[in-house]
C-alpha cells in the first residue's frame, strides 16, 4: 500500500493521496492521521495526537518521541537510497538496451 503525503505551502495544509483513491484534503495533521488510520482499517488512538512543542514530557515520553524521530529519519534515508538504486537500475537497463540495439 503506497500512501504519499504532500504538505502544502499554506500552514496546516495536508493532502493524503493514494493511487487507488482521490486526494483527500486534511485540515490538520491530526485529521490526516485519523484519515490514514481509517484508510488502513484501524481505529485512531490518542497515540496519534500531536504533541505541543512546549509540552512537559516525562523521560519515557521524551525517549519514545526521540526514538520515533530517529526511526523516521532512518526511513527517509532508506527511501532516498532506494530512489538512487532505482535510478541506477534504470540506467543499467537503458545501457543494456542500447548495447542490444548496437549488436543487432
Amino acid at each position: 500500500m503506497a500512501i504519499d503525503l504532500y504538505i502544502g505551502r499554506e500552514p496546516q495544509q495536508y493532502l493524503l493521496w493514494n493511487p487507488n483513491m482521490a486526494a483527500i484534503p486534511c485540515k490538520s495533521f491530526e485529521d490526516l492521521m485519523v484519515r490514514m488510520m481509517e484508510y488502513m482499517g484501524r481505529q485512531p488512538t490518542e497515540t496519534y495526537k500531536l504533541i505541543p512543542q512546549n509540552a512537559d514530557l516525562t523521560a519515557n515520553q521524551q525517549k519514545a518521541l526521540d526514538d520515533t524521530i530517529a526511526m523516521h529519519n532512518d526511513l527517509v534515508t532508506v527511501r532516498a537510497t532506494l530512489t538512487r538504486v532505482r535510478i541506477q537500475i534504470a540506467d543499467v537497463i537503458a545501457s543494456v538496451e542500447t548495447s542490444e540495439q548496437r549488436l543487432r
